[in-house]
């Protein structure tokens, strides 16, 4: 390249020198000038001669680097790859989370809700018994002293009810073994009299109505004494419809009285009965629910808030935060049962198979 220069260099001096030294001759050029061409003309020509040399001496210089960047060897420390043909491996890269495959749900099993008093830290590691959450116990305290309240009511009616069953009963028995069979004996006693009574009269009207054949008594003390023996004969009667009466109507109608009072008060029994297995069942589970308001740990493992899963919408609780029943509080992950869950959009499932 350097000998190019020089020696366009020599081509100018030659050129020059020739111009000085050479004898005046009529070229074309001085024809030229001399016809009167200006000077601007041949000032043009020069510098496109010029330019033309230049564009050469680029392209050579071009050249040359390429050459010598192809015959260098990479420097150290460059890393290089041999290039060719294989199998296009395509990549599809998404984010994802790290959760378990099961998860142990701690959830709130107060009744109506109640508010968190405080809770544990996520991210601690807890054993059986630990505990994880306190619930307020105020509303339930309060529910459990009505409760005691109605139960004690609910057991005072029972124990009158079961008295009152009693006394029916002892009615019932005692109507059938000593008020009826004492009237029933009354009444037995009367006819037996009234049938005595009868008897006397009968056999005073048989000697009244000897002594009345014989004139020794009057008609008018005969028919006296007919008199007496009917009217001794009404009396049996009514004696012995008494007896019939009390056996078939009064017996029933008392024993049916009776025994829809003994009815009436076993009913009433079994109502106090029942409301006193209600109050004594919701005093239990108000009790139950004042043990829920404390959650202990029955498994060893790490403790996370809900939100750590993203398949959960629950929110995180905190202290003086409102829960409902059976919202999840916290979650214990199986650290042993650990997956990973990633989400691929939809235009990008077809590049993903099995074992790639």
């Amino acid at each position: 390249m350097a000998n190019m220069i020089e020696q366009s260099e020599q081509g100018k001096q030659s050129e020059q020198s020739d111009a000085v030294v050479a004898p005046p001759r009529e070229s074309p050029l001085v024809q030229n000038v001399a016809d009167g061409e200006p000077a601007s003309s041949r000032r043009t020509g020069r510098w496109l001669k010029l330019g033309g040399i230049s564009f050469v001496i680029i392209v050579v210089v071009t050249v040359a680097a390429v050459m010598s960047l192809r015959s260098s060897k990479p420097a150290a420390g460059m890393l290089t790859h041999v290039v060719q043909r294989g199998e296009l491996v395509v990549s599809v890269t998404e984010r994802g989370t790290l959760e378990s495959s099961s998860n142990k749900e701690i959830k709130c099993r107060v009744k109506g809700g109640t508010t968190v008093l405080w809770v544990i830290e996520t991210g601690t590691r807890v054993k059986p018994g630990d505990v994880l959450v306190r619930l307020d116990t105020s509303k339930i305290e309060d529910d459990i002293s009505q409760r005691k309240i109605d139960l004690a009511t609910a057991r005072a009616n029972k124990r009158i009810a079961e008295s009152e069953v009693a006394a029916a009963e002892i009615a019932v028995t005692e109507y059938l073994e000593g008020t009826y069979e004492s009237e029933l004996a009354t009444k037995q006693k009367e006819l037996v009299i009234a049938e005595s009574e009868l008897k006397a009269a009968r056999n005073s009207l048989d000697h009244s109505k000897r002594l009345f054949r014989k004139g020794y008594i009057s008609r008018l003390e005969y028919e006296a004494q007919l008199d007496a023996v009917k009217h001794a004969e009404l009396g049996v009667h009514v004696k012995e419809t008494e007896i019939n009466a009390l056996k078939r109507f009064t017996k029933a109608k008392t024993m049916k009285e009776l025994q829809g009072k003994l009815d009436a008060a076993k009913a009433r029994l079994d109502a106090y009965a029942s409301e006193f297995k209600l109050q004594e069942s919701k005093l239990r589970r108000a009790e139950d629910q004042l043990k829920n308001c404390i959650i202990r740990a029955d498994t060893e493992g790490l403790v996370i808030y809900p939100s750590a899963a993203e398949w959960r919408s629950e929110p995180d609780i905190a202290e003086g935060a409102t829960v409902r029943e059976d919202q999840v509080l916290l979650m214990i992950p199986d650290l042993s049962k650990m997956q990973v869950k990633i989400g691929v959009h939809e235009s990008k499932v077809d590049r993903v198979k099995p074992g790639k």
